[in-house]
């Protein structure tokens, strides 16, 4: 119970939920497979004793319909007739045979096959007793004499009747027997299904205090969770804002902005940096930063990747502030620039990237250069009136 109750309110709810399901589903599963057993003992059953009574009847009726053929044979006067009762009762013999090899095959307890064992004496008698019946019928004409070997054969066949109806009986006996097991079966499972019941009640009653529990606990907690969501919804919020105010900031200054990962490709660039680099807007994210930061002295000369600011401060985590490098643009054309590199830390402290802010300062190049040349010819001028 510890160990439950160290569990989350959650996983609680779960694993007791899942306990009463396992029960449920164990009380069904029994049920299910109790009724299938007693359906299939029900039907194993009723097959045999449907094919017994079937047999039963089918010999005895096959015997009264001999006995006829019989009677008709001892009866009649005409030697063709008598061929024909001849061939009948033959037929009818090679039938009973067949029917008790049958029986034999489904006598599966001692009471039947006793009782086969008498039928087949019975069987024997009464057919010996009529194949010398039919042999005096058919050498004696005398009728009196026909009607004694008849009255011989007459107990024979009652005899054999005898235990055809003793195993009709025995087969009405097992259906009686069919019933009652299943009544015993019906009755067996209902108890055994209402202790089950019975069972996952009390089960069910223990856990549903202990969701009592679970439930005060989860509004409990519930509230609790609302008031940090309500708390983290503020904060989110709070962060768009300012996220959404940065982000104007940084579209509306005329100064570029490119962040760097510790990959070397580009992460964030504003409007700005895209307009002076000749890109469209988006085009440079996750692109390498040295495909617009080719750097080079002010002379033009490149140097070593290892060499520039912005690779240094990557490396130490130092702000570097250059003042007169070139940059790259997508044409190919080049034009000076003045930036800072600004190391960019997580949450952690580690070193997540680089800040570049930079300006073009072609415009101030070209002033510069005018006053130079403006203050050169001053010069000259000013030896020449000397002179």
């Amino acid at each position: 119970m510890d160990k439950i109750k160290r569990l989350a309110v959650g996983q609680q709810v779960r694993l007791i939920f899942g306990l009463i399901c396992a029960i449920l589903v164990a009380i069904g599963l029994f049920l299910f497979f109790s009724l299938r057993a007693i359906e299939r003992h029900n039907e194993e059953l009723q097959t045999q004793i449907l094919r017994e009574w079937k047999l039963s009847n089918a010999l005895s009726h096959n015997l009264r319909l001999a006995q006829i053929e019989v009677f008709q044979h001892v009866q009649t006067q005409d030697s063709e007739e008598m061929k024909r009762h001849d061939q009948t009762i033959s037929s009818m013999k090679e039938a009973d045979e067949k029917r008790w090899n049958d029986y034999g095959t489904a006598a599966d307890n001692e009471r039947e096959a006793q009782l086969y064992a008498r039928a087949l004496q019975a069987q024997k008698k009464y057919w010996e007793q009529t194949e010398l019946l039919l042999a005096l019928s058919r050498v004696n004409r005398d009728a009196e004499a026909r009607e004694l070997a008849f009255s011989k054969q007459a107990p024979a066949y009652e005899e054999y009747q005898k235990v055809i109806n003793d195993i009709a009986d025995w087969t009405a006996k097992e259906g009686g027997e069919m019933a009652v097991a299943s009544t015993r079966l019906i009755v067996r499972t209902r108890t055994v299904g209402d202790t089950l019941v019975g069972l996952a009640i009390l089960i069910t009653i223990g856990t549903g205090l202990a969701l009592v529990g679970v439930a005060r606990r989860l509004k409990e907690d519930n509230i609790v969770l609302q008031t940090e969501i309500a708390e983290r919804k503020l904060v989110e919020e709070e962060i768009e804002r300012l996220r959404i105010e940065h982000k104007t900031i940084l579209d509306s200054v005329s100064k570029g902005v490119h962040w760097i990962d510790v990959e070397g490709r580009v992460k964030f660039e504003n409007p700005a940096a895209t307009k002076m680099l000749g890109y469209e807007t988006t085009e440079l994210l996750g692109k390498p930063a040295h495909l617009t930061m080719h750097h080079s002295h002010a002379d033009g000369s490149p140097y070593p990747v290892s060499e520039c600011p912005i690779h240094a401060t990557m490396n130490d985590g130092v702000i570097r502030r250059v003042k007169d490098e070139v940059f790259w643009r997508k044409d190919g054309t080049s034009f000076p620039v003045e930036y800072t590199s600004t190391p960019v830390r997580d949450e952690n402290g580690h070193l997540a990237g680089v800040v570049v802010v930079f300006t073009d300062i072609t415009e101030r190049k070209r002033i510069e250069a005018r006053l130079f040349q403006s203050q050169k010819m001053e010069t000259v001028g000013k030896l020449a009136g000397g002179v």
